[in-house]
């Protein structure tokens, strides 16, 4: 499991198996303070399977 985002190189990766990211509920404003864009895939539920 990772949380909030995809860490990179973990998906793809030979040694991953099932791979699902938790909403740990990190404001858009700590993203955006960052300078990060990001979309919510937690629309429909709190965990999403990645890929």
């Amino acid at each position: 499991m990772t949380l909030a985002s995809p860490t990179a190189g973990v998906v793809g990766h030979q040694n991953t198996g099932r791979l699902f990211l938790a909403d740990i509920s990190v404001p858009p404003s700590v993203c955006t303070g960052f300078g990060i864009s990001l979309t919510t895939p937690f629309r429909k539920a709190p965990v999403v399977e990645v890929g």
